[in-house]
């Protein structure tokens, strides 16, 4: 099976979220902190500031940033959730488990109760309409931040912060929003030098992410935001220098370019668009294919004869036994929401297809896929 699956047992998102619960006096879990020692830095301080950089991988990290700052505080590598991608990995980030808890499985998602496939993060259904209810049913795992006895605060784009999921997987964090990036930097010196008592604070940066995905995650424009993003990190360490706290900086995802000659769009082939009762939902990089009854066999010949080159199919349960989304008990919803069919894609290539009233897919940069790129997310931690 294609390259590497998640490892929720050591050095994943899951473990870090475990490890901050542990610096806080939360009982261990369902899924293990990380190895003892490596994350001293955690270790009795009175803040905690977790910077989650949308898109930044590990492996960017180490070509584009060398002699920088995050490669001076950088532990190592993590791994990210399967699929490498925002809608599940924020959400691990905001919940502290994995997809095969909190059941969010890619940016669309087909609900057992809906014919329409749903986005996920701005909550609404692919015909754009929002039906009543809809939140609820999406939202069942709690916020990381209930039972901690910590002042809570989410500091996050101000057009996020009364989004729906924002609202759901914050919590009771106080909401603050910012419109620039030093309304972002100042808005986090203010609250660790505020605080009347031990804090934790989640900072949520797209940015990077809507640049590699505008231009592409070796673009000059992605470079130069990252070169911007180390000095602002050196910046900020030197405005909380005394107060005491931890500075964790992560990411949900990585990114890999994918030329448009390598996009697969299921209209241009028939015959393979008959197998399928639903459009795809996941990601470009991760498709969940639901199929039409009777046509598994005429389906999985296509793949392997003609698209072999490209993809991997493999069947959706293969995966859930496997513990590609999480450990222990399953959302009881997940079976449904990865279809018959997950669909891996291959080297730089993509899928996609498209109602009659949508356009084409126009993305360079892509992630959601199991490439070293994608999963591999760095650690960067620092002490003042």
């Amino acid at each position: 099976m294609l390259n590497r699956k998640p490892d929720y047992e050591r050095d994943n998102l899951t473990n870090l979220m475990a490890s901050i619960g542990l610096a806080f006096g939360r009982k261990p879990g369902r899924y293990p902190a990380l190895d003892s020692g490596c994350l001293t830095e955690l270790d009795q301080a009175q803040h905690v500031v977790l910077l989650v950089i949308d898109g930044l991988g590990y492996r960017h990290i180490r070509r584009n940033a060398q002699g920088g700052v995050f490669n001076a505080y950088l532990k190592g590598s993590l791994t990210t959730v399967f699929p490498a991608t925002t809608a599940t990995a924020v959400t691990t980030l905001m919940t502290g488990v994995a997809p095969q808890q909190h059941g969010l499985t890619g940016w669309y998602m087909r609900l057992s109760d809906q014919d329409n496939a749903v986005a996920v993060l701005p909550w609404r259904r692919r015909d754009g309409e929002t039906p009543a209810g809809l939140a609820q049913e999406l939202h069942t795992a709690l916020p990381f931040v209930e039972g901690l006895e910590v002042d809570a605060v989410a500091i996050l784009p101000q057009n996020l912060t009364a989004s729906a999921y924002s609202r759901a997987y914050y919590g009771r964090s106080r909401m603050l929003g910012y419109a620039t990036a030093d309304q972002c930097w100042d808005q986090i010196e203010n609250t660790i030098r505020m605080a009347q008592r031990r804090s934790f604070v989640q900072v949520y940066w797209p940015r990077l992410d809507a640049l590699s995905h505008q231009y592409g995650v070796n673009s000059p424009e992605v470079f130069t935001h990252l070169m911007e993003l180390d000095q602002a990190f050196y910046d900020l360490l030197q405005r909380l220098e005394g107060t005491d706290t931890c500075v964790l900086v992560t990411a949900d995802h990585g990114f890999i370019d994918a030329p448009e000659a390598h996009h697969l769009s299921v209209h241009e082939h028939p015959d393979l668009a008959r197998c399928l009762r639903s459009p795809l939902c996941g990601e470009p990089r991760a498709a969940y294919a639901y199929l039409n009854a009777g046509s598994e066999a005429v389906f999985d010949e296509l793949i392997a004869t003609r698209f072999q080159h490209c993809v991997e199919s493999v069947a959706s349960e293969t995966l859930l036994q496997a513990g590609w989304f999480g450990l222990g008990n399953a959302h009881p919803e997940l079976k449904h929401r990865i279809g018959d069919r997950v669909l891996l894609m291959k080297d730089d290539w993509i899928i996609h297809d498209r109602k009659a009233d949508e356009s084409g897919f126009n993305m360079i940069g892509v992630h959601g896929g199991v490439s070293a790129d994608e999963q591999m997310v760095p650690l960067i931690a620092a002490r003042v």
